[in-house]
Order: structure tokens, then sequence, then C-alpha cells
């Protein structure tokens, strides 16, 4: 008999089986572990094109409201030129065209009354001797 059976002890069979079990083991685990490490760099390889990818693409979106923002004020500044011009050519109408207008035609419909009492006829519309002497008297 085997001292085994005394102590409870495995014998050297068992062990040597028992050794080859363990040596897979480790190999599992070491290839495991290497696969892990493999994955692992991978892993972080991607996150790490990801991040110069999103970085590249904040870079652009950056440059792109910058560019917008300077098309904005562009625009306000054209905008504000134009208002300012409008303003300036509706004054201009109001206060001297407008008028300038209405002493033209008031010219040409007293050039045309000339005429037609030149003529020797009745003007259609009749004017005071008064007024139309000032009025004479003003051109003059």
């Amino acid at each position: 008999m085997a001292w085994q059976a005394f102590t409870g002890l495995a014998s050297e069979g068992e062990l040597q089986r028992l050794a080859e079990i363990l040596l897979r083991v480790e190999k599992g685990v070491k290839i495991a572990a290497d696969a892990l490490t493999l994955g692992t760099s991978h892993f972080t390889a991607a996150i790490m094109a990801e991040r110069t990818r999103v970085n590249s693409i904040q870079r652009l979106m950056t440059m792109e409201r910058e560019s917008i923002r300077v098309i904005q004020r562009q625009m306000a500044q054209a905008i504000r030129q134009t208002d300012a011009q409008n303003v300036m050519l509706l004054l201009m109408l109001t206060e001297y065209i407008g008028p300038m207008i209405l002493e033209v035609a008031d010219i040409d419909d007293l050039y045309l009354s000339l005429q037609i009492l030149n003529n020797g006829r009745l003007a259609h519309q009749f004017v005071s001797h008064k007024k139309l002497r000032e009025g004479l008297d003003t051109l003059n």
C-alpha cells in the first residue's frame, strides 16, 4: 500500500496530471491575456483615431462659425449703409426734389399760359393780373 492511503495526499501520477492541467490553464490564461492586451491596444488606437477625427471636425466647425460671423458682420454693415443711403435719398426727395418738381410744374403751367395769351387766346385757367405780375417779377 502506498502512503497516499494513510496520509490522504495525492500520488505522483495525480500530481503529474494536475501539473499538466495547471500548465494548460496557464497557457490559456497567457493567450487570453495576450489577446486582451492586443484588443486593448487596438481599442485604444481606434479611440485615438476617433478623437483625432472629432478634433478635426471641431476645428472645421470653429472655422465655419467664424466665417459665418464674418459674413453676418458684412451683411449687417451693408444693411446699415443701405439704410443710411435710403434715409438720405428720402430726405433729398422730400426736401429738394419734391418741391422742385412742383416748381417746374408751376413754371410749365405759366409758360403754357403765356404761350396761349401770346397767341391771342384766353387762358384755360384764370389768374389774377396781380398774381401773374408777381410771378413774372419773381422769374426776372
